[in-house]
């Protein structure tokens, strides 16, 4: 399910990028959401998929 979140993510900030310069203000917000929406999901993935540091005995 990660996987098929992290492309479409990844189609949301290009989608974002390509809509980012539309002569239209709601088309600007939404392109907006878009790549913080894309951004804020592959950073969670980042943080959640790091590895876990041993302890120290």
């Amino acid at each position: 399910m990660r996987k098929y979140l992290a492309i479409t993510s990844v189609f949301c900030i290009i989608a974002g990028f390509g809509m980012i310069h539309s002569p239209s203000v709601l088309m600007e917000r939404i392109s907006i959401g878009l790549m913080g929406f894309g951004c804020g999901y592959l950073i969670y993935l980042l943080i959640v998929t790091r590895p876990k540091k041993k302890a120290d005995n």
